[in-house]
């Protein structure tokens, strides 16, 4: 969650128009993971982010490989709204289905909702503030429901 948000403010940063440039990282571990989408534009400073993600291998602790659908409609969906930047509140959700290989062999459905801060960095650009996020939901595999709630 964290790698994905860096990489949206990070395209946020680089974008020209309202389209995010695509910004990728390689997994802690292995793969890559790929975030896109759109920003609104203009002096406000309350935006919106609708971006996509897209894993491909990717994996922290390679136990537990991940992926996403290749098709952008059917990958999972991060939105993010901003209000007062740079010093913002952030919320916003992560809504989609990851498939799951390794130690685990099933697909994860994830329902969550996220709140935070964020700031700008020595640079001026937008980043999320440390030890600000919280990520509260549900993630759902083979039948059940597991509650998520974590703090960074």
């Amino acid at each position: 969650m964290t790698q994905a948000l860096d990489l949206g403010f990070q395209g946020f940063a680089a974008a020209t128009s309202a389209n995010i440039p695509p910004q990728s990282a390689p997994g802690f571990k292995g793969g890559t993971i790929s975030v896109a989408g759109k920003v609104d534009q203009g002096s406000s400073d309350n935006k919106n982010m609708d971006l996509t993600l897209a894993l491909i291998g990717w994996t922290a602790d390679t136990a537990i490989v991940f992926n996403t659908a290749t098709d952008t409609a059917a990958q999972p969906k991060l939105t993010l709204s901003l209000k007062k930047l740079p010093d913002a509140d952030l919320t916003g959700t992560l809504v989609g289905t990851f498939a799951m290989t390794g130690d685990l062999e099933k697909s994860v459905a994830l329902n969550l909702a996220i709140t935070g801060k964020t700031m700008a960095d020595s640079n001026g650009k937008i980043v999320r503030k440390p030890g600000s996020m919280r990520v509260l939901g549900t993630a759902t595999a083979g039948g059940s429901a597991f509650v998520v709630d974590v703090t960074r």
